[in-house]
């Protein structure tokens, strides 16, 4: 697997949002102990990592995900939307699917486990891949999951034709978001007529609303 080469420039400014006082003290003493790091600020909470991602320029932004006050992935969408060059790697104690998946979906270059960082953390952070780092476990789970996901058989296209051609051409109308009101004007059918199509669509598909519906759909390929 090609590595890309590390960053050229050195004085490396790099900061870590985690709630747990010790293990960012730590981080922070073996991060500062290379000679190519500049300065690493500290946040504790959310609210001190946005300000941090609102206030310094980064060149890493070392994340972890479950904070006191929120979930760490909106620092991660903020710091991908205002600092586009920095490198974001999530630091959790997290393994699941859920979380893993979220933070990599928002923006994360990589996601390594607490237990699994070495005095090397730099390196890991200066000779990430384009595409992402993980540490040995994550990348298990996620060989894993990909490794479940099956290809639409015939019986998930037989499935698919219990809605008809416009019912399900209303149903990913509303998996872009668009509002009956939008979906009528689009289609050129009256409010009532594309009611009735989003009330088969529940009765047909055994949901009660548009997000169930848009889930169901999207779990089984059909949209």
């Amino acid at each position: 697997m090609l590595i890309t080469p590390p960053k050229v420039n050195s004085n490396y400014k790099i900061g870590i949002i985690e709630d747990d006082a010790l293990l960012a003290q730590m981080l922070r003493t073996l991060l500062q102990a290379d000679h190519r790091v500049e300065s690493v600020i500290l946040a504790h909470d959310l609210r001190e990592g946005l300000d941090l991602i609102a206030t310094r320029s980064m060149d890493f932004l070392i994340v972890d995900i479950g904070l006191p006050d929120g979930d760490g992935t909106t620092a991660i969408q903020q710091v991908r939307t205002t600092q586009p060059d920095c490198t974001v790697m999530v630091y959790s104690v997290f393994e699941d699917d859920a979380r893993l998946f979220k933070a990599l979906q928002a923006g994360a270059h990589g996601y390594i486990q607490k237990q699994d960082a070495t005095e090397g953390f730099l390196e890991t952070l200066l000779n990430r891949q384009d595409g992402c780092v993980v540490s040995p476990a994550i990348a298990k789970r996620m060989v894993g999951f990909f490794a479940e996901i099956v290809l639409p058989t015939a019986s998930t296209t037989a499935d698919k034709n219990i809605l008809s051609a416009r019912e399900n051409e209303v149903l990913v109308f509303i998996s872009q978001g668009k509002s009956l009101n939008e979906i009528s004007r689009v289609m050129g059918l009256s409010q009532h007529t594309t009611k009735t199509y989003l009330r088969r669509i529940y009765e047909k598909l055994e949901v009660n609303s548009k997000l169930l519906a848009v889930q169901k759909a999207k779990e089984n390929f059909w949209i």
